[in-house]
Parts: C-alpha cells; sequence; structure tokens
C-alpha cells in the first residue's frame, strides 16, 4: 500500500487536540471493529498516530482508528453504513411515499436499581412519529412508524453558491465533544455534517437567507444513523439540503455524484427530530435521565404521495424538479 495516503490521513488525524481523544482500542479492536491490519500499525505509529502505551501495546482513540478505516475504504462498520446509505438511495421512487417501521430497544443505565425501571418516550420523539403509532415503552422498547415524503428539490442560484463554499472541506468524524461552533474548519480543511450544518446556516446568514440546522437520522435500513443536515425556507417552504454528505459519498465512490449532485435534495431518507446541529438527541429516557438505545428500523412504500394529498414542494421560478430514481 503508498504510504502518501498513510501521511495525509495521519496529518488530518493530528489536527484534533488530544484532550478530545479516549485511548480505548488495541491492535485487536483495530483489526475487529475496524479491520485495519495489524501490520499497518507501526506505520501509521511512525507517521504520529496519537496513541498511550499500555502493558505490552498501544491503545488508540476509537474515531482516529474509524478515520482511518474509512479513508482506507477498509469494511469498519460505518463504511459498511454508508454503503447502506448508497443502496437507500437507489431504490427510492419518485411516487410514493416511504413508511418506516421503528423499534427502539433502551438500555437502563441504573443497572441493579431498587424497584421497576421508569422508561419514558423523549418528546422529541413522540412529535416526530406517526400520530398514533407509538408504543412502549415498557420494558424499554419502543415501536413507531414514521412516514417521509420522496419528493426531491434541485438547488440552484444563491444556495449553490452556499453549497459550492464547502468543496474544499473533506469529511472527517469528530469525537462528540470537538465545541462544533469553533471548529476552524476552513483552516484545517476538516468538517463533520455538523460543522458543515453550522458553516451553511451562517453563510445563509450572511447571504440573506433563511436556513436551520435540522438533526435526526440518516434512515439507511436495517440501521439507521445519526446525523445532522439544513434546511432552507424556500417560499414558505422548509426544504432538506445535505450538500456535504453528498459531496462527500460521491467523493468516496459510494455514490455516483452525477445522479446524486450536491444540490439535490436527498428525498424520503432524513428523519428530523429538532431543529438543532444536536447530533445526540434522546430518544428514550429512564426516570428523567437519557438512556442508551438501539434502534432497528424496516422500510415500506407507505402509499403513493399524490393519493396522499402530498405537495409538490416550492422551488424558484424557472426551476425543474428532478425525479427520483426508480427501482
Amino acid at each position: 500500500m503508498n504510504t502518501e495516503p498513510l501521511e495525509q490521513i495521519t496529518r488530518r488525524i493530528q489536527l484534533i487536540p488530544d484532550r478530545y481523544r479516549v485511548f480505548t482500542d488495541g491492535a485487536e479492536e483495530a483489526a475487529r471493529i475496524h479491520k485495519i491490519p495489524a501490520d499497518l500499525l507501526p506505520s501509521l505509529l511512525d507517521l504520529g498516530l496519537p496513541c498511550r502505551a499500555s502493558g505490552t501495546g498501544y491503545r488508540f482513540d476509537r474515531t482516529d482508528l474509524e478515520n482511518i478505516a474509512l479513508s482506507l475504504r477498509l469494511r469498519c462498520p460505518r463504511y459498511v453504513a454508508m454503503q447502506w446509505w448508497a443502496r437507500s438511495l437507489r431504490t427510492l421512487t419518485a411516487d410514493q411515499d416511504i413508511e418506516f417501521s421503528l423499534r427502539i430497544a433502551a438500555i437502563c443505565p441504573y443497572p441493579g436499581h431498587l424497584g421497576q425501571c421508569a422508561f419514558s418516550v423523549s418528546p422529541y420523539l413522540e412529535q416526530a412519529v406517526t400520530p398514533g403509532t407509538l408504543t412502549g415503552p415498557a420494558a424499554g422498547v419502543v415501536t413507531a412508524q414514521v412516514a417521509l415524503p420522496t419528493q426531491t428539490f434541485t438547488f440552484d442560484g444563491a444556495y449553490a453558491e452556499l453549497f459550492d463554499r464547502l468543496a474544499d472541506l473533506s469529511l472527517h468524524i469528530f469525537p462528540e465533544s470537538v465545541p462544533v461552533a469553533s471548529w476552524p474548519a476552513y483552516q484545517t480543511g476538516l468538517a463533520d455534517c455538523r460543522v458543515a450544518a453550522r458553516l451553511l446556516v451562517q453563510a445563509a446568514a450572511e447571504a440573506g437567507l433563511v436556513a436551520r440546522p435540522a438533526s435526526g437520522f440518516f434512515m439507511a435500513s436495517p440501521f439507521p444513523m445519526r446525523h445532522v443536515w439544513v434546511e432552507f425556507d424556500i417560499a414558505g417552504s422548509w426544504q432538506r439540503a445535505d450538500p456535504f454528505l453528498m459531496q462527500s459519498l460521491a467523493r468516496w465512490g459510494i455514490v455516483d455524484g452525477t445522479q446524486w449532485p450536491i444540490y439535490r435534495s436527498p428525498p424520503g431518507l432524513l428523519w428530523k427530530l429538532r431543529a438543532s446541529d444536536a447530533i445526540g438527541t434522546a430518544l428514550v429516557h429512564h426516570a428523567g435521565q437519557e438512556s442508551p438505545s438501539s434502534c432497528v428500523i424496516r422500510k415500506g412504500v407507505m402509499r403513493a404521495a399524490s393519493q396522499a394529498g402530498g405537495q409538490e414542494p416550492a422551488r424558484p421560478p424557472g426551476q425543474r424538479p428532478v425525479s427520483t430514481l426508480k427501482e
């Protein structure tokens, strides 16, 4: 393997201050979870990969290992998940809304406590699902339905100019503790979905456009992933935009950039929980505290959008809609 990519990867990783790292994973986890071969670690260490000595080996930050695996296109969990994202984009139908069945399993954060567990549903989750479909949280299990429209929207003009400002940024997975509000994205050339959303919202305000961050999930079956994107108010209708994700997926060869340009909204896949760039919105609480939880989804066709009373999204004058891909 050419060492030049390793040098580039290591330089990017070194831009993240050590105070945000947690050194938990050894060589065994690097190979088993992140698919990084053991014989690659010495080269990374020689190039300055942050680590901590532990017994006879070293411990690494899990996010650093994840970034290495992504950059090398190794079949780590996140890279596999992004393949699911691409598959989800390819299987959309333009004339039908999508309904997702959710099953959320919460874990008691206080094992061994007295009395029964007191699980409750997050208000953000309750208001984001289809009314009347929420069940639970008996024993910490919640089920619900979520319907997402598949109408798409293409941004142009001043909006496209905003999106082009992200062209020199590379996707880097940040620890959640990194303060995105002060991260120097253009100086480092690195951003994650939270940083990209912040930059777009700020740039929109400077250009006299109305935008807000949105956080929730990218609904790729079977395991959705937490995500942050941007919504723009266009003619009184909030339109989803995710140019940084589309740009990153195209660069990695995961999607065809000609079919999914950065100016096209990803329809039917962004499930919003709240208008915020906080990526860790709780789904279930236990006695008032957030409960760790996992979510599994199953996708199905809900109904024809025209029969559901769906309206074509507003768009700038003269702008033609782009059809979503057929199965």
